[in-house]
């Protein structure tokens, strides 16, 4: 039996893309608001129906700004009359979640001019990928701090669940339905038995200003780390220097590596698969080491 549910790990799914506090300001970008047919009783309907009002006894209208986006959802906090001078767009042009719990859709912003270079300057050489760009500065989302919360605490209570489905694995002997080879077993169960110290993690989740679904928890090999932690940080200082991020990534692993300084004795390694652009994330957390402390990074082909 597993000793402790304690694993000290950064989850990177509340700092992923990039997160802003201060919603409601417009900073140059391209802000939208819905605009979605509904009928008398305020229930968005196919946006055709508008074209055809009156059919079969219902009022059908468009509604402007407000909550409330896809077939079915009831509309509110908006209204029938459009307000001058905003921009308006209907939910089926943009992502499932886009317009979140703020009603507004941050769309589009200019990539800086020279981004290819900051961003090469800070480590993230890896920025295109079959001639299109990796590291996307033309978009970002923007949450409130009520909605960063929520993302935070669900993000660590799916950390729990998958210890606990974890330990239901180990103690049922559940590994061939996982297709875990047999060799693997008892490797498994004695770093279970052990815990040896974690760093970090990543959930993939999708979030549609609502609900929020597990998709992947990448605890194994997850990538991301430098976009995450430092390069989405200095676009924020950047261009929106008076906003917050919800970013402590570079923090933290200074403060893991001090911690488990005492218990490293050996050269911590460092290793990684070619192409030689999946270096900068052990590259990365390398450098985070504590001052003294050996590393080395390694590659294989």
């Amino acid at each position: 039996m597993k000793k402790s549910a304690k694993v000290t790990l950064m989850f990177l799914s509340s700092f992923a893309a990039a997160v802003m506090n201060g919603c409601g300001k417009d900073d140059g970008g391209d802000w939208v608001e819905a605009k979605r047919c509904v009928d008398n009783n305020n229930v968005v309907v196919d946006d055709g129906f508008c074209e055809t009002s009156g059919s079969r006894g219902h009022y059908y209208s468009h509604y402007y700004g407000g909550h409330g986006y896809y077939t079915g959802d009831r509309v509110y906090g908006g209204g029938r009359i459009a307000t001058p001078g905003t921009n308006y767009v209907s939910p089926s042009r943009i992502p499932r979640g886009g317009f979140g719990s703020t009603g507004r859709a941050f769309v589009t912003i200019p990539p800086r001019s020279d981004w290819q270079k900051k961003a090469e300057a800070i480590g993230l050489i890896y920025h295109h990928t079959e001639g299109r760009p990796y590291w996307n500065e033309s978009a970002y989302y923007s949450f409130t701090t009520a909605e960063i919360d929520r993302i935070e605490l669900a993000t660590n209570e799916l950390h729990a669940l998958c210890l606990k489905a974890a330990q239901h694995i180990i103690d049922n002997n559940r590994f061939e339905e996982l297709s875990i080879a047999d060799a693997a077993i008892p490797v498994i169960k004695q770093a279970w038995e052990d815990e040896p110290p974690a760093i970090y993690g990543r959930f993939d989740l999708a979030y549609d200003g609502d609900q929020l679904k597990l998709l992947e928890y990448n605890a194994d090999t997850p990538t991301a780390l430098l976009e995450a932690a430092v390069a989405q940080w200095y676009w924020l200082q950047e261009l929106f220097p008076k906003l917050d991020q919800f970013n402590s990534i570079h923090e933290k692993l200074l403060a893991k590596w001090q911690e488990l300084k005492p218990y490293i004795a050996n050269t911590v390694h460092f290793a990684y698969l070619e192409p030689p652009r999946r270096a900068s994330t052990p590259s990365y957390c390398a450098w985070t080491t504590s001052v003294g402390m050996q590393r080395r990074i390694v590659s294989s082909i």
